[in-house]
């Protein structure tokens, strides 16, 4: 009998609603606190992405790798527990990471983390194209809004010199990015403007998914279609430098 089939029979939920064993509430708490600084992530593109080389790599990048405990969870899943939240809170600010060229979804544990928290990358976006007449807050968050989860405005109404505004976006993985969005300020006043996700590394050039890349989108019917070719950057004024050493450096 295969590991297979022994693993199937025994994947039943016999006596499931017997009882529940009550653990000791002192071992709990020890859990709890021995994993409180901990990182979970995922990552995109479970094709081009090994869990393990993750694991093994980023607590060295970090220059952590003394102090940093990093495991496999599940199947897309992984861990990272560090000391200290200083450790943690560092290491969360100088992302978003990519591994293997494709983007992680890293966030700090917190109970009940429900499985859409996990599908976020928060990037930093700059929006170019604004009129100076309209460039206020309240502006600027509306449009980021119009893209997406807003958690972040970097912009200051007294400076005296803006090329462009940043915002933070909570970007869930199952929405394709858009790089230039046309907006109506006022009648018959459409301005196209463009967003620039600061960070943002592989993604498919097609239908703009972090997931995939540009050979397997379902898009792509004709292989004649005039798409771009996957080493074309339509994010070209990010901030990535391909590599993931690159978030050491930064």
């Amino acid at each position: 009998m295969s590991d297979h089939i022994r693993k199937r029979m025994q994947d039943i939920t016999l006596r499931a609603n017997d009882t529940p064993i009550v653990l000791p509430k002192s071992v709990c708490v020890q859990a709890a606190r021995a994993n409180r600084f901990s990182i979970i992530g995922t990552v995109v593109n479970p094709r081009k992405q090994n869990m393990r080389t993750p694991i093994g790599n980023l607590p060295r990048i970090w220059g952590m790798e003394d102090s940093v405990i990093g495991r496999m969870v599940d199947a897309r899943k992984f861990q990272f527990v560090f000391q200290n939240k200083e450790s943690l809170n560092l290491v969360l600010k100088r992302g978003p990471w990519y591994f293997s060229e494709w983007m992680l979804a890293t966030h700090k544990w917190i109970p009940n983390m429900h499985d859409i928290t996990m599908k976020i990358i928060p990037f930093w976006t700059q929006i170019h194209g604004i009129p100076i007449q309209y460039l206020t807050l309240e502006m600027i968050d509306i449009i980021g809004r119009s893209v997406g989860h807003v958690s972040g405005i970097d912009f200051d109404e007294n400076a005296t010199r803006v090329d462009y505004v940043r915002v933070r976006l909570e970007w869930n993985i199952d929405n394709p990015f858009r790089f230039k969005r046309e907006f109506q300020f006022g009648h018959n006043e459409s301005v196209l403007l463009s967003f620039y996700y600061e960070r943002l590394h592989n993604f498919c050039k097609i239908c703009g998914m972090l997931t995939h890349e540009k050979k397997e989108c379902p898009l792509r019917f004709n292989e004649n279609d005039d798409f771009p070719d996957d080493d074309d950057d339509a994010n070209e004024n990010n901030d990535t430098v391909l590599g993931y050493m690159s978030h050491m450096e930064s």
